[in-house]
């Protein structure tokens, strides 16, 4: 039945404003479409999907605060650095894996994480003697991880480093690519990617071309690393926590892979395995800071567990770390290349960073650090629970356990300071050298004199410091000013603590004094 009680009632009017719901519109039919077509070009990587890798050279390393900015380059849109699609590659250079499983991805998750079956190998000639060997080489059938990096999958308010923003997005996912695959190249030229190391062992870097039609053949490409599966489960996941956020490993089970059941593997509940994990964990870490690099995170969400080895059984667990995205490799630094030594550390001499600093102090060790030297229980604060709770108050007890483990603090199997402040005067003698080389200076005059304080100070044939070598001349010289005033600070406070227990000193013996005489005076009366 139709309804008549409005009919005869004047009707209301609702003027609208057409333009700015126009402008809604169009904005939302786009981002559905953009949706559609991130759908579209995320089944390219879905399971039992082919992938035809190309050889791809990562390029300057950037993406990084402490690195330098890339190169400007003017490309085609879809294309990446370092990479031309429209040129041939030999097919014995190129690589072809089916993927499995996404392991992690998504079409705003930023890289996409897919364990791949190798279907073709690469046979490329081997490389001269007198030339390294950029990653490790594979074959057929194995199960590896692909880490691609494609831009339309990263959005622009995704997770960036503000000093990136003012970078447009695909220099910076590019940036992304750069990073971690010099990290892995850089690691793998070390000799410490790979079982029994921490670090994964690095399959190369790639890139992929895929034609998007047109009225000529067009590409889109998107670079990747490729790496070794870990079968195996991160530390955090092995846990719970407490309140206090302590790690509560009473749960925690790593099964053995070939273990049909799971049953067959290794329990954490028991504190002395646990420990032995984490003195794998010590170990392999200060390795890894003896190539120069530094993770400057330590979470226990990216330390992985894992009893196999390329469907071999292990005895042990081994320990790998899979984020290495806040790694700085030091040799990539633009303080390694640029600028004066004494910028970075005032006690080295004001020569170029390139000839002392070029490598970072511990890669001038014979042998990585030792444990004692360089951790302490608060560098792995989010650890606490796997080892005892009581070492992040009781310090003491962190460094029994680490000696009784690693051995006293001596030159042998690790380095220590000693050792190092002698390689460091040695490689400043060097650089002096090379300097006084390049200034016409004679080699008798190539010397530096160290002051109180432990400082290199060039000889008086080289004159004053060059300023035309400094980074940032201004920033160094308000750092100067900043030191010489704290150091005025510190030296005005000592003294005026000098006078006060100066005072305080005499005035305690006046009245020990004055005690003494009323006491003898009492004493005759």
């Amino acid at each position: 039945m139709s309804d008549h009680r409005n009919e005869g009632a004047p009707v209301n009017f609702v003027r609208r404003d057409v333009s700015v719901n126009s402008v809604k519109l169009s904005e939302l039919l786009e981002q559905e479409a953009h949706q559609r077509y991130l759908e579209q070009e995320l089944r390219r990587y879905n399971p039992g999907e082919k992938l035809t890798l190309y050889p791809r050279d990562p390029g300057v390393p950037h993406g990084h605060p402490d690195y330098s900015i890339p190169p400007e380059q003017d490309l085609p849109e879809g294309w990446i650095p370092y990479f031309d699609p429209t040129i041939e590659v030999s097919r014995q250079e190129e690589a072809q894996v089916e993927v499995l499983e996404v392991i992690a991805g998504g079409t705003r998750r930023g890289a996409q994480l897919l364990l791949c079956k190798v279907l073709k190998a690469p046979t490329p000639p081997p490389p001269p003697p007198d030339l390294p060997c950029y990653y490790k080489s594979f074959g057929v059938g194995m199960k590896l991880v692909l880490k691609v990096f494609d831009s339309v999958f990263f959005p622009e308010d995704w997770g960036w480093d503000w000093e990136q923003l003012a970078v447009p997005k695909d220099i910076r996912v590019d940036g992304r690519l750069s990073h971690q695959a010099n990290v892995y190249h850089h690691l793998f030229s070390k000799g410490i990617t790979g079982h029994p190391h921490i670090v994964p062992q690095f399959h190369g870097s790639w890139a992929m071309k895929f034609d998007v039609g047109g009225p000529e053949t067009q590409w889109r490409c998107a670079g990747a690393v490729l790496i070794e599966y870990i079968e195996g489960t991160s530390m955090e996941a092995l846990c719970d926590r407490d309140k206090d956020e302590r790690m509560i490993p009473d749960t925690g089970f790593l099964s053995l892979p070939s273990s049909a059941d799971g049953s067959l593997g290794v329990p954490f509940n028991n504190l002395a395995n646990r420990l032995r994990v984490f003195r794998t964990l010590l170990n392999g870490l200060v390795s890894f800071l003896h190539t120069g690099s530094n993770l400057k995170t330590y979470n226990p969400q990216d330390a992985f567990l894992t009893l196999g080895n390329n469907g071999v059984d292990l005895t042990e667990p081994r320990v790998v770390i899979l984020d290495y995205s806040h790694c700085v490799v030091w040799s990539h630094t633009i303080q390694s290349k640029i600028g004066r030594a004494d910028e970075v550390k005032r006690k080295f001499p004001a020569v170029p960073s390139r000839l002392l600093l070029n490598k970072h102090p511990t890669e001038r060790l014979p042998h990585p650090p030792h444990p004692a030297w360089v951790f302490n229980p608060i560098t792995f604060s989010r650890f606490a629970g796997w080892f005892p709770s009581e070492w992040l108050d009781d310090e003491a007890g962190f460094e029994r356990w680490v000696r009784d483990e690693f051995g006293e603090p001596v030159e042998g199997n690790y380095s220590i300071p000693k050792t190092l402040r002698e390689a460091m005067d040695l490689a400043v003698a060097d650089a002096v050298r090379l300097y006084a080389a390049e200034r016409g200076i004679h080699p008798n005059d190539a010397y530096t004199v160290k002051d109180g304080s432990g400082r290199h100070r060039l000889g008086i044939c080289f004159g004053e410091p060059d300023p035309m070598l400094l980074r940032d001349p201004d920033t160094f010289r308000r750092d100067a000013e900043h030191f010489r005033e704290v150091q005025e600070t510190i030296t005005t406070q000592m003294s005026r603590k000098k006078l006060i227990i100066e005072e305080l000193a005499r005035e305690e013996a006046s009245q020990d004094a004055k005690s003494g005489s009323d006491l003898e005076q009492s004493q005759q009366r």
